[in-house]
């Protein structure tokens, strides 16, 4: 995924996942890369996003629509 300008994590978790509370699933596969934070993401920085198996769903938000 390429960061957008006003990206977060938990709104790409969202977005892709349908649940902002994965969040940090993606902040755990790239934490110590370069243009990633806890607090924020560089515009442009490509994130992985990791697979979500059925022991870590979580309830549907609807917290960035």
């Amino acid at each position: 995924y390429t960061v957008e300008a006003g990206d977060t994590y938990g709104c790409i978790a969202e977005k892709y996942y349908g649940s902002f509370d994965q969040w940090q699933l993606i902040y755990n596969a790239n934490a110590g890369y370069p243009g990633f934070s806890e607090y924020g993401l560089d515009v442009g920085a490509q994130l992985v996003l990791p697979e979500v198996n059925a022991a870590n769903v979580r309830a549907q938000t609807h917290i960035c629509s």
